[in-house]
């Protein structure tokens, strides 16, 4: 019975290791139009480490002394990017909103992301729960966009 069921969670451990969507690929095996939107957008950057995803490409990568990160689909069309910065680099104005909003909370990590052209603020708070909230650059939060782990 022990080691039916030593066996049973040996096999529910593989099956969760591969269920993650994403897989490493050689940048010799993207396809030209993503790279070409890549270097077109982030020329310049180094480290650069690719993933395939269900819906394209996902590329880690420095860039201008910071780390990045990109969702870029198979038609070569750049889905979103992301940043860290630092709670000094936040616009005045979000800054003031997110004091008075989420008064008494400590920010742990804050993630500028472009998404369709627009700039948000991914905050993450220390908390024991890992609050998260997305907001736009005049600090309000938004419901629409997905906070990007």
């Amino acid at each position: 019975m022990k080691s039916i069921i030593i066996t049973g969670l040996s096999l529910f451990t593989v099956a969760l290791m591969s269920c993650d969507k994403n897989e490493d690929v050689q940048a010799q095996a993207v396809p030209q139009m993503v790279q070409e939107a890549f270097d077109n957008q982030f020329s310049g950057a180094t480290d650069v480490e690719w993933e395939t995803t269900t819906d394209g490409y996902e590329v880690e990568f420095d860039f201008q002394k910071h780390e990045y990160e990109a969702e870029i689909n198979d038609q070569g069309d750049i889905i979103r990017y992301k940043h860290e910065i630092n709670v000094s680099n936040l616009p005045e104005e979000v800054g003031m909103e997110i004091n008075k909003n989420y008064s008494g909370k400590q920010i742990d990590d804050i993630d500028e992301l472009i998404q369709n052209d627009i700039t948000y603020y991914m905050i993450e708070f220390e908390t024991t729960l890992s609050e998260k909230v997305v907001v736009d650059d005049k600090g309000q939060e938004v419901s629409d966009v997905e906070y990007w782990d």
